[in-house]
């Protein structure tokens, strides 16, 4: 799947244009850390691993920065414990 990236979001549209998923995150005042605040996917497309791509999508990108991950939502802090070896390198 493929996800655009904006300031502060990664997100899918389906074909008409309408939001699928969505992740989004608040810079640190220096920049050097992302703090993942929210993470959707509409709910006709749940239980497809969407949620997982987007967060390891946004994480890579992270990584590529140097930049460090607080995951504060949900999700994203549901993920970092259940497999913490996958997140050692970027967790804040």
């Amino acid at each position: 799947m493929h996800f655009i990236e904006e300031p502060g979001r990664f997100f899918t549209n389906d074909l008409d244009g309408d939001l699928m998923a969505e992740l989004t995150y608040k810079p640190s005042d220096d920049g050097k850390v992302w703090v993942i605040d929210h993470t959707f996917v509409r709910g006709d497309q749940r239980g497809k691993g969407i949620a997982k791509e987007l967060l390891n999508t946004a994480v890579q990108a992270a990584r590529d920065r140097d930049i460090k991950v607080q995951p504060l939502c949900t999700y994203a802090r549901m993920q970092f414990m259940k497999h913490p070896e996958e997140y050692a390198d970027v967790k804040a």
